[in-house]
Order: C-alpha cells, then structure tokens, then sequence
C-alpha cells in the first residue's frame, strides 16, 4: 500500500477514520501505523476494543484522491456475544 506521509517532526503519521460497523459512528485520528484485518484495538477515550475488520483508502468524488484511510471496526465484547449465542444453538 503506498502510504502518504504526513509533515511531523521525525514522524509518519497517517490520517485515519475509525468506523463503527454496528454503531456506523466515527472518529477521525491520526496513527503511525496502519493495522492489518484482524489486528485488536483500543480506542482511547472509549475504553472498548474493537477488531480491524477491513482497511481501505477515502477516495474524494471531486478530487479522486485523498491522504485518509478508513479503518473498520466491530466491537469485540458484541463478538464474542455473537459467537457465544452461535454456540449455543449447536
């Protein structure tokens, strides 16, 4: 992925939007990282993790390009509460 570098003092930083699948809210950050489908996460301020569930890049309509990455998240406590009724029922 070619990822474009953001002016900080020594920094890479990438400009990302968090989105909640369940909750569809978001929150724009900035990360020196991109993480990887599958990755766990905790979102300081929320106190909650959350597992990476796709990357991809916010193409601009006008401009056809665009710096920000969307990274999509699912609540990992709604999971494990998905996959324990899911088990249930075998």
């Amino acid at each position: 992925m070619n990822r474009k570098k953001l002016k900080k003092i020594g920094e890479i930083m990438y400009q990302v939007r968090f989105i909640d699948l369940y909750t569809k809210h978001f929150v724009d950050s900035e990360i020196d990282d991109i993480p990887r489908t599958g990755d766990m996460l905790k979102l300081t301020g929320r106190g909650k993790h959350y597992v990476v569930r796709g990357v991809a890049r916010d193409i601009d309509e006008e401009e056809g390009k665009t710096d920000k990455i969307v990274i999509y998240l699912e609540n990992s406590n709604q999971t494990y509460w998905m996959n324990s009724l899911a088990s249930d029922k075998k």
